[in-house]
């Protein structure tokens, strides 16, 4: 068996590090990220689309002034000071149309309160 610790390979968020750092995301994603990306997840959201790998890095300032979800700004809130890199399914780049139903979909439950 291969010990993955010793094996560098290209950060995926700045793509111009090589690093044997790896962490596994919300995602199941096994990454390798370099200490300087880990770092600056401190201060900005960083979240990779598991299909395509597009990276999106969001100031979290930005990102809690722009929440109207309860919800999801006590999750963020929570994780305020965490290192986060997050997965998601889709993005806009690989699926812009599966990006846009999903927000219509989200949209149409919050104004019938879930009931439709």
């Amino acid at each position: 068996m291969e010990d993955r610790r010793s094996i560098k390979e290209l950060c995926i968020v700045c793509r111009d590090a090589m690093t044997d750092l790896q962490v596994d995301n919300d995602q199941g994603m096994r990454i390798s990220v370099c200490r300087q990306c880990l770092d600056a997840s401190r201060e900005n959201f960083i979240w990779i689309c598991s299909h395509c790998r597009s990276v999106y890095i969001r100031p979290k300032s930005l990102v809690f002034r722009r929440l109207e979800d309860p919800g999801l700004m006590q999750a963020y809130l929570e994780c305020q000071d965490a290192d986060v890199i997050q997965g998601v399914d889709i993005c806009i780049a690989c699926d812009p149309q599966g990006v846009h139903q999903a927000v219509a979909a989200s949209e149409r439950a919050n104004e019938c309160g879930g009931h439709c």
